[in-house]
C-alpha cells in the first residue's frame, strides 16, 4: 500500500524521533483501513451453504477520515488529527 500523508511529526521528549500521537507523543500509532474483498462463490442446491470458489483481496485505503488510536495512552480520533497544516 501507497498512501503517505504528511504527518505530525515532532521530536519525542524522549529522543526515541519522531512522535505521531498529540497527546502522549508516541511515534506507533494504529490506523483503521478499508480493504475490499471479492468472492466467486457457488451452493449445491442441497447444501445451506454457499462454498467459496476464490477470493481476491484488492487494495486498502486510509485517508484523513480513517479512525485512528494510540495503543500507548488510548487516544482516538481521525488520521487528519495528525497531518500537518496547510
Amino acid at each position: 500500500m501507497d498512501t503517505h500523508f504528511p504527518l505530525n511529526a515532532r521530536n519525542g521528549s524522549s529522543g526515541r524521533g519522531a512522535s505521531l500521537c498529540t497527546d502522549c507523543g508516541s511515534p506507533r500509532m494504529r490506523i483503521t483501513s478499508v480493504v475490499t474483498v471479492e468472492y466467486e462463490v457457488t451452493r449445491q442446491p442441497e447444501d445451506l451453504h454457499v462454498e467459496v470458489i476464490c477470493d481476491s483481496v484488492g487494495d486498502a485505503d486510509w485517508d484523513s477520515d480513517s479512525p485512528a488510536s494510540c495503543s500507548t495512552c488510548n487516544w482516538q480520533g481521525r488520521v487528519g488529527q495528525l497531518l500537518k497544516p496547510f
